[in-house]
């Protein structure tokens, strides 16, 4: 009798998380996968109503789902198309953070920083300069006499928005690139099948291929090549300097200057400065606005609002190698998510709906949680160790008491900590968990439960 109610309490607990958690799915662009994975991650503890997970896709695999509507939401560090927006008016896109892409290189016995200028970089990607000593390299590169090794560069074959902007900074530095190949996110089968291009899938393929495979350069997001220990190429800009990306806060500034355009896009590759990187990008969101789904799209919204809002997520965007938006640009972005509607109704106001996630309240909650569930474990461990050594007495009744006391203060802790929809289903679990835990417990040492 008593393992069967052990069980019906197991089957209780994941009966409420199926009726009680959300589960909101989106996919799309690699390049701002690490900083999403992260404000989920986090937002979970403050939502537990919602589960929140994105899938680094692809640009293109991005805006093709959600033109679809297979997806509610996806990322794209390129924008859709002029048509594609007058056939899918629904769509509507805004940018979330700024982010750099570099140019990571692994030269062996090569140990000074790479120069690379708005006109050797087309032509390594193009295939017109092939050896690491050709002479155009060697003007701002005199260490790489001799070295006489083929290039490769590895180049993302999954439609991707880093190829995308690699290939728009390309066509703005050589006219020749523009007109014989311009700008895509695929490689074209004509350059694809030389014999200098890598053709891989995503972020971690390019950076596979240069970490491993000597005298290659690739493009990829500054955030996932950072902790590698690749080495980083300085890209030559529009007023002919040559830039380390050492501090991608500078873009936010640089940011702040752009006007989007009527469909929330701004340009942000190539641009006239002393300091400006000539291949940064805004990374953007695109959102589904038809009535359909109405619930999954509010928090959505509600979880867009709290990443451009939330000191922590901000900070996160610059310690992940990001710039965030400038606060005028992210107010501008608010206000349009604040005016979606739903069901004919505003789908969020954006009130700001949770506290301080690590205020002095939450942390004197966590000291006590964390003190309740060592009584608990501490207990526990008397309980069975005075079964088969007779360390101290206690009865299973008293060993009930305490575990519904303990998991009574999770409860109000959960409450107090979350403050959210989702409490209920929190507390409940943690309530009937503890009468599992103290069923089962009581089973496997033999004991008969007290009536309650």
């Amino acid at each position: 009798m008593i393992a069967k109610l052990g069980w019906i309490s197991i089957l209780f607990i994941s009966c409420i998380a199926c009726q009680e958690v959300l589960q909101i799915s989106g996919l799309g662009a690699s390049f701002p996968s690490s900083i999403y994975g992260e404000w989920m991650y986090s937002y979970g503890f403050l939502s537990s109503s919602v589960k929140l997970d994105y899938t680094a896709t692809g640009s293109s695999t991005g805006k093709n789902t959600i033109i679809s509507g297979d997806t509610l939401f996806a990322g794209s560090d390129t924008p859709l198309s002029d048509e594609e927006f007058e056939e899918n008016p629904h769509l509507v896109m805004y940018p979330m953070i700024i982010g750099p892409l570099v140019i990571a290189y692994n030269i062996e016995g090569y140990e000074d920083p790479l120069r690379l200028s708005r006109t050797v970089l087309p032509k390594i990607s193009s295939g017109d300069i092939e050896y690491w000593d050709d002479p155009e390299i060697l003007l701002d590169n005199p260490g790489l006499s001799g070295i006489h090794e083929k290039i490769t560069i590895a180049v993302r074959k999954d439609g991707s928005g880093s190829t995308g902007i690699y290939t728009q900074g390309l066509s703005s530095m050589s006219s020749d690139w523009e007109s014989n190949y311009g700008i895509f996110e695929d490689w074209p089968e004509e350059l694809a099948n030389m014999s200098h291009v890598f053709p891989t899938r995503y972020s971690y393929g390019i950076i596979s291929h240069v970490f491993n495979i000597g005298y290659s350069i690739g493009y990829i997001s500054y955030s996932d090549v950072k902790n590698t220990g690749l080495p980083i190429a300085q890209l030559e800009n529009q007023n002919n300097n040559y830039i380390d990306i050492v501090d991608v806060s500078s873009l936010e500034t640089i940011a702040d200057n752009v006007i989007l355009d009527k469909n929330n896009i701004g340009n942000l590759i190539d641009l006239e400065g002393e300091s400006t990187w000539p291949l940064a990008s805004f990374s953007y969101i695109i959102i589904d606005t038809t009535d359909a789904n109405c619930t999954k799209k509010k928090e959505i919204l509600r979880f867009y609002n709290w990443a451009l809002n939330d000191d922590r997520a901000i900070s996160r965007v610059f310690s992940s190698g990001f710039a965030a938006l400038s606060s005028d640009l992210a107010e501008t972005v608010i206000k349009g998510l604040s005016d979606f509607q739903c069901d004919d109704d505003v789908a969020f106001e954006f009130e700001q709906v949770f506290p301080s996630h690590y205020n002095i309240e939450g942390i004197i909650i966590i000291v006590i949680t964390s003190l309740v569930l060592i009584y608990v474990f501490i207990i526990t461990v008397g309980f069975i160790g005075n079964q088969q050594y007779e360390v101290f007495v206690i009865s299973a009744k008293k060993f009930m008491i305490i575990i519904l006391t303990s998991c009574t203060v999770g409860v109000i802790s959960c409450y107090l900590y979350i403050l959210k929809p989702g409490t209920i289903s929190c507390g409940l679990q943690l309530w009937s968990g503890g009468i599992t835990y103290s069923l089962i417990i009581s089973c496997l040492i033999g004991k008969k439960l007290p009536n309650i």
